[in-house]
């Protein structure tokens, strides 16, 4: 552990600088954040140390420890950094001590580039070739003149005289001088202090300045075109002359800019007043106005300003900003999926639901209330026309062979229908517009072949449909199509290969066909609907949030009020973000290997609605949609930071070790994807777990992935009551010995609140075991089995809403929350465009965070205050409907051997304390600054 890292650490969080602690509290903090990095340095996962390591961290909160880890990985890239700083300076031969302490003091990356910035090696600049001409000297005398000595000089030829030969290409005096300027700027852009005094008024006065991009050249015409595109200027139009304090800009609003300038529509710069950093730079170099070098020094200053330090600044200003944007994103998409896996589960029912499709056709699948996969079935919301297909008349110079159409082989007998590429969906990155980099769902398999053609005109209202048969109320009568057509296409729908149609002998003439015919599709979809509903006896009916979903949600309230008044089925939404991405997955693929990835889509809805922690891990966390500007931001800090959600999320609620599939074990705290898939293999082999010691059994399950993990997992049907609990099996033998001294079993004292107050629990207090641990236990004796999820909400769509035109100005309506950022909450109120909450309107108090207000998965009354109908944008309002609120308090917050080689097991590794040497040490610091 580098001692140093932890004395910053402990600094910035302010432990030991305020006078009020007292030596022992300052021993105690520093031993907390001390006990956090051992733990994190020999492998402890952050879950596991928050839960059963709260005496050694003091309680810390899970985001208290990832910020001190987060830290702590900083400073040790800033000490690596150092060090080869200081190394390449000691090859050089030009470290002093006086730089080996300026290091030695240094924990901020830009000083730290600072100090080495005169040493780095550099291309060949302006200022070097002066150097070779000699001109160095002069530069100094300049540089003294300008600091107020005096020399006797009597003009400035003087002064530059002995610097002026033709042979070193100085043919003049003002050549001279002009090389002395050049160097002269060098010193002061590379100068600590001056850039450290340059970077403070950048942040503090900077500007930041948006402009539209102009295209200068003819080889740029292409990005012209997508400039001039309509997209790009309804999106970026507002930034295309803009301004505003660098300090104050959003981070929404930097990310936005950034995409601007990534589409090549904007370019963006901070500006400083030159005239106020260069009155700051004369006033630390020109002492005396009236010397002969003022003149010549000013135009060094500005030289120095205007092309080194502005430009540098500028761009590690902007880079700033955008370290910043992308933290605050981040923590914005973290707490949104921390949200929304959270999500209340609602097992114990038989649903069907209804999978991603096109306003024509759907996939809906029955799941029972265990999640198995029971039936599907495709419905039509419309009929279609079948044209039969006419055979080319022969001529002369063709064959009749080549006449007659070829039919589509069929796929060999038990094989199955190549499956379509797997493309992952667009998520919700901002709802308001789409992001062009975000790959689109993938398509749904039309069932028809390719002999079926769709009617050109709209879908038959739902209104029209007959109330006995759900055919189409035309007033005309409909014929059946050819029978042969009509196996067409029931063969395409059940995924085989078209039927081979009769060819026209060669030669002789065409004959006429009937016209199109219609097939009951929908007369067939009612039938099939009833028969799924009475056999599997359905009570609850789950729509995706997608646009074509809505479409699908009325056909099913119609028929549901036609054909079935009497069944009681109630209709959920829920957010169908990632459900085409799993669909085509190889997860999705491996479990349901022989489904339309439609199909997959709708069993996953009716997953995410029975407990959506389990099917939102098969996803990766980036799709499921709840993020603002993901694609913007650092992949590999939001890859962690989602991570981490996930994690926090499956150790809170805990996992069944006999039931739990791979892609939710490998979230586990210490078990990683082999081992999960060990766990799987395991379970199949030997059937279900029988209690948590069989975890020791599996393979590639350490030591030390027991100990993290076997906390987190739990036996239902174990013999030991404590293994359906979240105690950890090192605490077993404690809790034995407090049921035994308070006279009764183990299994009568769980939930036997009367003799768990009775316990004395300080008695048993230990150097294994403390205060907070056994705080947790008494917890987990009280309530075995509480589940921190929040209540579920059902939300359905309003009636008679489906279209944005549908829409009145101070209409009140009830949203589901889908998004929350740091400018407001995007609700989806059923018209295919969700709408914007503005942070002002959430609230009649002031909202200075937005999810201290609501969260995702809330379900809210909103009123509209605006529409756009060109644009797609709803302008909603909260406040308007509601008093005021009461906001959401926030909560307080490995090698495997000893120095001396000797072997430490998981045990010691993971119990691990900072010694009263390593403490003192940190303390007694504090005493000398």
């Amino acid at each position: 552990m580098d001692q140093d890292v932890l004395q910053r650490i402990v600094e910035e969080r302010g432990l030991i600088r305020d006078e009020q602690y007292s030596e022992a509290d300052a021993r105690a903090e520093v031993a907390h954040v001390a006990n956090v990095l051992l733990l994190h340095e020999a492998g402890a996962a952050i879950p596991f140390i928050a839960h059963y390591r709260k005496d050694h961290t003091g309680g810390m909160t899970e985001d208290e420890i990832c910020a001190v880890v987060d830290r702590c990985e900083e400073l040790l890239d800033l000490q690596s950094r150092k060090a080869a700083y200081v190394k390449t300076l000691e090859e050089q031969g030009q470290l002093t001590d006086e730089l080996r302490a300026k290091f030695a003091e240094c924990f901020e990356k830009a000083e730290l580039d600072d100090l080495f910035l005169p040493f780095r090696p550099k291309r060949r600049s302006r200022a070097a070739e002066a150097r070779d001409k000699g001109l160095e000297p002069l530069a100094k005398m300049i540089l003294e003149l300008a600091g107020g000595r005096r020399i006797e000089a009597g003009s400035i030829d003087e002064l530059t005289a002995p610097y002026v030969d033709a042979g070193k290409d100085v043919p003049d005096a003002e050549t001279a001088l002009r090389g002395a300027v050049q160097i002269i700027a060098e010193w002061i852009a590379e100068d600590g202090a001056v850039r450290a005094e340059m970077r403070k008024l950048f942040v503090e006065e900077g500007v930041l300045v948006c402009r539209r991009t102009e295209d200068r050249s003819a080889d740029k015409q292409r990005s012209s075109q997508r400039v001039q595109s309509r997209h790009l200027r309804d999106r970026f139009e507002a930034y295309c002359d803009f301004w505003q304090p660098a300090a104050d800009v959003p981070s929404h609003r930097v990310l936005t800019i950034r995409r601007g300038e990534k589409e090549r529509y904007l370019r963006s710069t901070i500006e400083i007043g030159p005239e106020q950093a260069i009155r700051l730079l004369q006033k630390r170099f020109l002492k005396d106005e009236n010397s002969l070098a003022a003149p010549f020094m000013k135009d060094a200053i500005e030289e120095a300003f205007k092309q080194m330090l502005a430009p540098a600044l500028q761009s590690e200003q902007k880079s700033l900003l955008k370290r910043r944007a992308d933290k605050h994103a981040i923590r914005v998409f973290a707490a949104n999926l921390r949200n929304l896996l959270m999500m209340s589960p609602c097992s114990g029912r038989k649903c069907i639901g209804i999978g991603p499709g096109n306003r024509g056709a759907f996939k809906v699948a029955v799941v029972d209330a265990d999640g198995m996969f029971l039936d599907y079935a495709t419905i039509f919301t419309r009929n279609r026309t079948v044209r039969p297909r006419r055979a080319p008349a022969a001529s002369p110079e063709t064959p009749a062979a080549e006449a007659a159409p070829q039919a589509e082989a069929a796929p060999p007998e038990g094989e199955q229908p190549a499956e379509m590429p797997e493309q992952p969906v667009a998520d919700r990155d901002d709802v308001q517009q789409q992001p062009d980099d975000a790959v689109p769902d993938a398509e749904t398999p039309t069932p028809a072949s390719e002999t079926v053609e769709e009617a050109a005109e709209t879908p038959v209202p739902l209104e029209q449909l007959d109330a006995e048969t759900g055919e189409a109320e035309t007033g005309e009568a409909q014929t059946e199509a050819p029978q042969t057509a009509e196996d067409v296409t029931q063969q395409a729908a059940e995924g085989g290969a078209p039927a081979e149609e009769p060819q026209t002998p060669a030669g002789e003439a065409e004959k006429p066909v009937d016209e199109a015919q219609p097939i009951s599709d929908v007369e067939r979809t009612t039938q099939r609907l009833k028969e799924l509903f009475v056999k599997h006896g359905i009570d609850t009916i789950v729509v995706g949030s997608g646009s074509a979903s809505r479409h699908a949600d009325e056909f099913i309230r119609k028929f549901l009020k036609t054909h079935l008044p009497d069944h009681k089925a109630e209709r959920v939404v829920i957010n169908d973000a990632g459900v085409n991405v799993y669909a085509s997955s190889k997860v999705g693929h491996d479990e349901f290997p022989g489904l339309d990835p439609s199909v997959r889509g709708a069993v996953s809805l009716v997953r995410r609605f029975q407990n959506p922690l389990r099917e939102l891990v098969k996803v990766e966390p980036k799709w499921i949609g709840v993020g603002q500007y993901q694609h913007d931001v650092n992949q590999a800090l939001l890859k962690r930071a989602l991570v981490r959600v996930v994690m926090s999320c499956v150790s809170a609620i805990r996992v069944d070790l006999s039931s739990a599939s791979q892609s939710l074990l490998r979230y586990v705290p210490g078990i990683s994807s082999v081992a999960a898939r060990s766990i799987v293999e395991h379970r199949r082999a030997r059937k279900a777990f029988a209690a948590r010691d069989d975890l020791k059994t599996v393979r590639n399950v350490d030591e030390q992935a027991y100990l993290q993990a076997v906390g987190f997992l739990v036996v239902p049907d174990s013999p030991h009551p404590l293994d359906k609990t979240g105690i950890h099996p090192e605490c077993y033998e404690l809790v034995e010995k407090i049921a035994t001294d308070a006279g009764c079993s183990v299994d009568e004292l769980i939930g036997n609140e009367e003799a768990i107050e009775k316990i004395d629990w300080p008695g048993y207090v230990s150097d294994s075991v403390g205060r907070l641990m056994l705080a947790a236990i008494r917890r987990q004796l009280e309530h075995p089995h509480e589940d921190p999820r929040k209540e579920f909400k059902r939300f359905q769509y309003n009636e008679g809403l489906s279209r944005v035109e549908d829409l009145k100005l101070n209409m009140v309506v009830e949203g589901v929350v889908t998004n929350v950022t740091n400018f407001g909450a995007f609700v989806d109120i059923g018209v295919h465009q969700d709408g914007l909450v503005h942070v002002s309107q959430l609230s009649r108090g002031f909202v200075r965070d937005p999810n201290e207000v609501v969260k995702v998965g809330d379900v809210v009354k909103v009123r509209v205050l605006g529409i756009d109908n060109n644009n797609k944008r709803i302008r909603l309002s909260m406040k308007a409907v509601a008093g005021r609120r009461r906001r959401r308090q926030k909560p307080r917050g490995f090698s495997g051997e000893t120095a001396d080689g000797k072997k430490v097991s998981a045990q010691e590794r993971l119990s691990r304390k900072a010694t009263p040497e390593e403490i003192a040490r940190i303390v007694q610091k504090r005493s000398t600054r």
